[in-house]
């Protein structure tokens, strides 16, 4: 089997915005040949789509999963950070998918803030179901704040960590996005008629929604790669709220020594006397990639493989592939035009864009399949040809 992580406040839209631009179906499906597909599995984090923490009846009362009375403070529905999801919600998950599937080990892909989880685990955690090879997608360990497009977020990181009462908040990550769609769908249907004829928003609108239109486009896809429906679904569907918890804690992935775990984590329910795990809590993720590295021996296959966006502001390909120097992974770059690739690729457009089926899809199926890049794919992320791919699905 094979987990799908979204990044930070996306739910499974991300791998599965639609037909055309699906990761989950196209490895479901059976990839280039369409020969037996995966058994794929898309966790939904904590707090994320179906994985919210209350439900509501028919009269509109909270619920708990027994069916009483819910008695959820917000402590207990946002009071939860990276540590949460790396040491409770990603080992629930693998835990699950073993007992259901009966699989003795996994594999995983996760995009972003998934990556991120994924390798961290890789690193860090003794799973019953254990993992043994990951994909990340536009996932590092550590960036420089002067160099990514959410940098700005390390100058509120120790002002939010301070504020421990505000941890019970949750951050309208949904309302923002959704904002941001409804910006790109009005500059690209304008409302009312300028002089000439021509519609157009008023001035002050129109500079609001063109700002939010382009912060859209620049951090999260090209519009030449992902068509602008598909962008405006995944900001409209594929967003929600998270905790100013998890948020404060992301925040050191822009220090100096990247991301880090948390002094004040939800208490977890992992063991204390756990080996593994207190010989990894207080050090740098990045740090930790590295000496699980060190440890293996130097003829054991490549456990990761790590793809970046040539377009990413987010999360730079410098930076993966300083995450993927850790960790003695492989790097593929995908995007660059010299290597035959069609348009440059931002954040998303590694999952979304309508070309990803084409010139990325293909090189997570063989990699997944192998544990390695396989022939053709080499590290420098050579874009599979257009014709080898249609020849081989007509041979169906």
């Amino acid at each position: 089997p094979v987990l799908l992580v979204p990044g930070c406040a996306s739910n499974a839209r991300s791998f599965d915005l639609a037909p055309s631009a699906s990761l989950a179906r196209y490895l479901a499906d059976g990839g280039p040949l369409g020969s037996d597909g995966m058994d794929v599995w898309v966790v939904e984090l904590r707090g994320i789509g179906r994985s919210r923490l209350a439900q509501t009846d028919d009269e509109g009362k909270d619920k708990d999963e027994k069916g009483g009375a819910s008695s959820y403070s917000n402590a207990q529905v946002y009071g939860w950070n990276f540590d949460t999801h790396l040491k409770e919600d990603l080992p629930a998950a693998a835990a699950y998918v073993g007992k259901v599937t009966g699989a003795k080990s996994l594999s995983g892909i996760g995009h972003s803030m998934g990556g991120m989880l994924l390798l961290s685990a890789l690193a860090t955690s003794s799973w019953k179901t254990p993992l043994k090879f990951v994909i990340t997608l536009a996932s590092c360990l550590r960036v420089p704040a002067e160099e990514s497009g959410y940098g700005f977020a390390i100058y509120l990181g120790e002002l939010l960590r301070k504020a421990r009462a505000a941890h019970a908040l949750g951050v309208p990550v949904r309302a923002v996005s959704m904002l941001q769609s409804a910006s790109i769908g009005a500059t690209s249907a304008p409302l009312r008629k300028g002089p000439e004829g021509q519609t157009k928003l008023p001035r002050f609108a129109d500079t609001w929604a063109t700002t939010l239109r382009e912060f859209a486009h620049g951090s999260t896809a090209n519009p030449a790669a992902t068509p602008t429906p598909l962008v405006r679904r995944l900001l409209s569907e594929g967003f929600e709220d998270v905790p100013i918890s998890l948020l404060a804690q992301m925040s050191t992935l822009f220090e100096s020594s990247g991301m880090r775990p948390s002094s004040w984590t939800v208490q977890s329910k992992l063991p204390k006397d756990d080996d593994h795990y207190a010989e990894s809590c207080e050090m740098p993720y990045i740090h930790a990639v590295r000496l699980h590295a060190a440890s293996r021996k130097p003829t054991d296959p490549t456990d990761f493989v790590a793809f970046a966006a040539n377009g990413d502001a987010i999360f730079p390909p410098k930076y993966v592939r300083e995450t993927v120097e850790a960790g003695n992974g492989r790097f593929v770059l995908v995007g660059d035009r010299k290597d035959g690739y069609t348009n440059d690729f931002k954040h998303y457009d590694l999952l979304t864009s309508t070309l990803a089926r084409v010139e990325v899809f293909p090189m997570i199926w063989d990699a997944l399949m192998d544990g390695r890049m396989a022939a053709g794919y080499d590290v420098d992320g050579v874009a599979p040809k257009v014709d080898d791919l249609d020849m081989a699905s007509s041979t169906r």
